[in-house]
């Protein structure tokens, strides 16, 4: 195998004012650093655009249910989030986006619609997840924070960890967050999403790149669906899916399509007028 390079959350700060991931990844390679393109620009070259076009995230895994040391696999998952990314002149980048994620039955691969509870014996209505359009920030020392801080009561996001071997880079990020509810009666969701994007480092170094090709791997935990209705129980869920950024709505899995069409049309019609609101936002706004 070739040589490798980690570098860790803590490099990654002092890589931002020092040049040292663009040093890394020349010392490992032997070829010429990424210049200007610091980690945070390389990493939306990777994850997103630098030209303001639509992204997909999608990735398609399992879900499994937690209680002590016992994983219980419990139903799939199909995840879309639907991105666009705009530089500002203080060297971050501003995000709109959403996301759909639907459940699915683990024999057929089709919409979930009823689930049959292994904790508690009940047969649960299932409810899909939309996390309506927001503004995010990638700041320009990696942290990943809202802009909109009335729908987010706890947040945090970074850029966690670059690793490098041959011309595959790999870049890992993290959010932990408490997300309101836009409906009164609904309680608020806590998310914990871990993401690593991977792609080739003669993509990311080409000046002409503005979104390069990338596979995703994605891992959450979380507390229960509330529609799990599981009351007081102790334990919580986990996920983890794998996929790759993808540049239209066309691209995407008919059964992705077909779920979205018929639970979120209103959202996945065109995503492009979905995020038009805050697209709008991003561009009336200067940087902090």
């Amino acid at each position: 195998m070739g040589d490798s390079t980690i570098i860790t959350r803590r490099e990654l700060l002092a890589a931002f004012g020092a040049g040292a991931f663009s040093a890394a990844l020349n010392g490992t390679l032997g070829a010429a650093p990424l210049g200007a393109a610091d980690l945070l620009t390389t990493f939306i070259k990777l994850a997103g655009s630098l030209d303001e076009r639509l992204v997909v995230w999608w990735v398609k895994g399992q879900r499994y249910g937690i209680v002590g040391a016992q994983a219980t696999p419990l139903f799939g998952m199909e995840v879309g989030r639907f991105c666009r990314f705009f530089r500002q002149t203080n060297g971050s980048f501003m995000l709109a986006m959403f996301e759909l994620i639907y459940y699915t039955d683990t024999a057929t691969g089709r919409l979930l619609e009823k689930f049959q509870n292994p904790y508690t014996g009940l047969v649960n209505e299932v409810m899909h997840v939309a996390r309506r359009p927001i503004i995010c920030q990638y700041t320009a020392t990696g942290q990943f924070v809202p802009a909109d801080k009335n729908r987010i009561r706890r947040y945090r996001g970074q850029l966690d960890a670059v690793s490098v071997s041959a011309d595959t880079v790999q870049i890992e990020s993290a959010v932990s967050a408490e997300m309101l509810s836009p409906f009164p009666k609904t309680p608020s969701r806590c998310i914990n999403d871990y993401m690593t994007a991977t792609g080739l480092h003669s993509e990311l170094q080409d000046p002409r790149t503005m979104s390069a090709p990338a596979a995703l791997s994605y891992r959450n935990v979380q507390p229960w669906e509330p529609w799990m209705k599981m009351g007081d129980r102790s334990g919580h869920m986990t996920g983890r899916a794998s996929g790759r950024k993808l540049e239209s709505v066309a691209e995407m899995s008919p059964g992705y399509l077909e779920m979205a069409r018929a639970v979120h049309p209103w959202l996945i019609r065109d995503p492009i007028e979905t995020l038009a609101v805050q697209v709008e936002n991003i561009r009336n706004s200067s940087p902090g």
